[in-house]
């Protein structure tokens, strides 16, 4: 792990202000894309789960490229025998609308062991499946 990058992503919540947080998402893609945290997935899901509450909060989508991106980043991180991890990317999932992450935890479920875990997708496929790229589509 890169020290750097530690105590960036560490104070990454710290120092959140204003509406938007594309840079702070493209930074953490950036950041699970080098693998410099790779021994720190718990403080990613956990700064990733904060950012994403924040983000739904302005009531904005993220740009289709971060979507994306992060969607395919975000599984790199996720603990496939956590459920507290699972927990956190489904609630990531769900509050940015990452419709192509929901796809491959439904995939991913088959070869879970943890039934916790394949239970807490299954709920959150029944709940999002036909919303999940609308985050907001309940307020509507």
């Amino acid at each position: 792990m890169m020290n750097e990058d530690f105590k960036a992503v560490s104070s990454l919540l710290a120092n959140l202000q204003g509406e938007k947080f594309d840079n702070e998402f493209e930074f953490l893609i950036k950041i699970i894309k080098k693998g410099t945290l790779d021994d720190e997935p718990d403080l990613l899901m956990s700064v990733l789960a904060e950012l994403a509450d924040h983000q739904w909060n302005t009531y904005e989508l993220l740009p289709n490229a971060i979507r994306t991106d992060l969607g395919e980043s975000i599984i790199k991180v996720w603990n496939r025998n956590s459920l507290d991890s699972t927990e956190k990317l489904v609630g990531i999932v769900a509050k940015l609308g990452l419709g192509k992450a929901l796809s491959y935890l439904t995939l991913a479920a088959k070869e879970i062991s943890n039934s916790d875990v394949r239970q807490e997708i299954a709920s959150a496929v029944i709940e999002f499946s036909e919303s999940v790229d609308d985050p907001y589509s309940g307020l509507k």
